[in-house]
């Protein structure tokens, strides 16, 4: 005969009670805990119920890690997307950015979509600061609301969705660097030179090279070690590299060794110095066309006076600024990569393509002919690769060299796309040679206020004006006051055609600079691509230290370039 079973008792409310609060407290996570954990696996992969996109996640999530939550509006913000925004939340953010990364990290990359490989950018970068760069307090509230069950997992999948994505974005940093990014960094910080200068050239610049180098350690006494980067023989033969390793603390490197695919010579040379950033051993690394002429020590000018510089880590000089309607193309793949701008980027004129006035508009930003990086700050080296990317053999050719007037954009685009802050110095391009005065004055319509979208309209004015007609493109210092460099030749006219084995160099008459440094007479165009006209007030004399300069870099055309016959 079986027990009779005996009917249990009816828990008391206060027994209910008790049984309710050591479920919550035995619980890994709060009651808002759970809901962010059924948020986390029920929104779809680009939206959720208040229509945030991937996109604006991302741009928010990556001004948060600037710095940038519960601030409010200054003059030196760089991204802007969180002022105001009440709803920004950094643990619903970081799911849904997390999330989608995890998402896309297995699908194959469109490298012909630039929309697409910028959130495939900033996935990465996001992830891998996280993992590498995130204070420990914050990753582990990151943590929390993750789907992850404890920090070690979530330390696992981090990574695996970090190196996902970078091998499909940058599958050509291994072998170079087996690591990957975090490898690069840790080099650079173990075992790199602090500071070090960097260049291309191939045989057709070998002599303005050889020039810049001879100038930079005899005149401006540049100490710092030197890196000459090229595609092989076929680029540069053995015997001009020869000539210029013989400068001291000059290194001669070829790309081929990191990069072979990326730097094989196919006619878009250009490519060549986004990876030779990458190459280059130095932490602060100083890139520099060969046919660039310094007036200053860009050393002492970069590290020592510029405030952009010590606050970025990046340094950018600008173009002419001028309208072409041929690189409008440009501008627009610039706001399909970046639909949501930074406070940078809408300040300035390049991206406005619905303006009104078209005088106002320019389609030139970025002159990388000379730029300065500090890769060892990830966030600089990280928008360098992607830079890179930009430049590498798929998207250059189906894209990017189509769009834009080779990589001269690239790296200020790659910075903005990954909300990676940039300086750039203030005034636009000038040109450097010989002064023109204008016999009929100017009547100008308004004057405009550079720095402000909104134009302020004046009563007409007329000016004296004189332009300057060269081919060669003047830089300013970050005061926008003195001269710092110039290019496309420097001291000598169309340097490929000269005839150096007998030194028969053309120079150039370099006495006046037209500057572009305020914004009076914007609308005062350049005329081709050489000579610009301003007020008589901005066309101004080389002072008597800049025209000795100039003579003594004729000098070391005269006297001190080594000559190497080319092969019959």
């Amino acid at each position: 005969m079986l027990a009779k079973i005996a009917r249990p008792k009816k828990p008391t409310l206060l027994q209910l009670l008790f049984a309710l609060l050591l479920v919550l407290c035995l619980s890994s996570f709060s009651l808002f805990g759970i809901i962010d954990v059924f948020e986390w696996t029920s929104d779809s992969d680009n939206f959720d119920s208040s229509g945030r996109d991937a996109d604006s996640d991302q741009v928010n999530f990556l001004d948060f890690l600037n710095g940038e939550w519960e601030q409010e509006s200054h003059p030196d913000m760089f991204g802007g997307s969180l002022i105001d925004n009440k709803l920004f939340s950094p643990t619903s953010t970081w799911k849904r950015v997390y999330r989608h990364a995890q998402n896309i990290a297995s699908k194959e990359l469109n490298e012909s979509d630039f929309h697409e490989l910028v959130l495939y950018a900033r996935a990465h970068y996001i992830t891998y600061t996280v993992l590498h760069h995130a204070p420990t307090r914050l990753k582990r509230q990151l943590r929390r609301v993750s789907p992850e069950r404890d920090i070690t997992e979530f330390h696992r999948n981090l990574e695996n969705t970090t190196v996902a994505l970078e091998t499909q974005l940058y599958p050509w940093l291994w072998p170079p660097f087996r690591g990957g990014v975090a490898e690069m960094h840790r080099m650079l910080l173990a075992s790199a030179p602090p500071v070090g200068l960097a260049m291309t050239t191939g045989e057709a610049h070998f002599y303005p090279a050889q020039h810049l180098l001879l100038a930079l350690r005899r005149v401006l006494n540049v100490s710092e070690p030197i890196e000459v980067f090229h595609s092989g023989r076929r680029d540069l033969p053995k015997r001009n590299g020869e000539v210029l390793r013989a400068i001291p603390h000059v290194s001669v490197r070829n790309l081929q060794r990191w990069f072979p695919h990326e730097t094989a010579v196919n006619g878009h040379a250009w490519s060549y110095k986004a990876f030779a950033l990458l190459a280059a051993h130095a932490r602060v690394v100083l890139f520099m066309d060969p046919d660039v002429a310094f007036m200053k020590n860009p050393v002492d000018e970069v590290l020592r006076n510029s405030k952009l510089f010590a606050k970025h880590g990046a340094l950018f000089f600008r173009d002419r600024k001028i309208y072409n309607g041929a690189r409008l193309s440009a501008v627009r793949l610039f706001n399909q990569m970046n639909p949501h701008m930074s406070l940078r980027a809408r300040s300035g004129f390049y991206a406005h393509t619905n303006d009104s006035d078209g005088r106002r508009w320019t389609t030139e930003e970025q002159e990388s002919g000379f730029m300065a990086l500090d890769k060892s700050r990830p966030g600089v080296l990280i928008a360098a690769l992607f830079a890179a990317k930009l430049n590498s053999r798929g998207p250059r050719t189906s894209v990017f060299y189509r769009d834009c007037h080779g990589d001269k954009e690239a790296y200020w685009f790659a910075f903005e796309s990954l909300r990676v802050p940039y300086g750039f110095t203030p005034a636009y391009s000038g040109s450097i040679g010989v002064r023109e005065d204008d016999p009929v004055p100017e009547v100008l319509a308004s004057n405009q206020d550079s720095e402000n979208e909104e134009t302020e309209h004046t009563a007409a004015e007329t000016i004296r004006t004189a332009r300057v007609c060269d081919g060669r493109h003047a830089h300013m210092d970050e005061t926008g006051e003195q001269l710092f460099w110039f290019h496309d030749g420097g001291v000598i006219d169309d340097y490929r055609r000269s005839k150096p084995p007998r030194r028969q160099f053309k120079f150039a008459t370099l006495t006046h600079i037209a500057m572009h440094t305020h914004p009076k007479a914007d609308e005062l165009p350049w005329t081709g691509v050489s000579c610009l006209r301003r007020p008589v007030d901005e066309v101004v004399n080389l002072t008597s230290a800049e025209l000795e300069l100039v003579e003594r870099y004729k000098e070391i055309y005269r006297t001190e370039i080594t000559v190497v016959e080319k092969n019959p």
